[in-house]
């Protein structure tokens, strides 16, 4: 808890994203998920030293807002003129921006979801798998238990 902290004050990227209406935070096993319209735009763990080790998936890196054309012969793509890619967060546009290359691989389940998480005042997180697995018991976790999820179909 202390590390988020010290990165909400030192670190704009977070206080960005907690600011966000439209991102939602799940609360994992031992990390948190930031979602954008399904994507997990963020994934925040800690190292064994509590500090904070975050990734993003390459292609969100991708800025939507480029419109350079960009020279191909055939074999090679000349983008020594421009950069596809972020590479630094710079303000809550870069924030945007990963929103919109996120985007683009939110499918209409996944943006549902986030609706009905909107909706609903009560829904505190939404964590749907499919594991092949029908009625067994969820074990070592007080929180479910007399739960179950699936079974494995023979």
């Amino acid at each position: 808890m202390e590390a988020l902290q010290t990165e909400a004050v030192q670190g704009r990227w977070l206080v960005d994203v907690l600011a966000d209406p439209d991102l939602i935070m799940g609360v994992r096993d031992e990390y948190l998920s930031v979602y954008s319209k399904g994507p997990s735009l963020f994934e925040i763990r800690f190292d064994q030293g509590g500090r904070l080790k975050c990734h993003t998936h390459s292609k969100y890196l991708i800025d939507p807002t480029l419109s350079t054309r960009v020279k191909f012969d055939g074999l090679t793509f000349f983008t020594d003129e421009v950069s596809p890619l972020l590479t630094q967060y710079t303000s809550p546009d870069s924030l945007e921006r990963l929103k919109r290359a996120a985007n683009y691989y939110a499918g209409e389940e996944k943006r549902g979801v986030q609706t009905i998480i909107r909706r609903d005042p009560n829904v505190v997180n939404v964590e749907i798998a499919f594991s092949g697995v029908a009625n067994e018991p969820v074990q070592g976790t007080p929180w479910n238990q007399g739960r179950f999820r699936n079974r494995q179909w023979p």
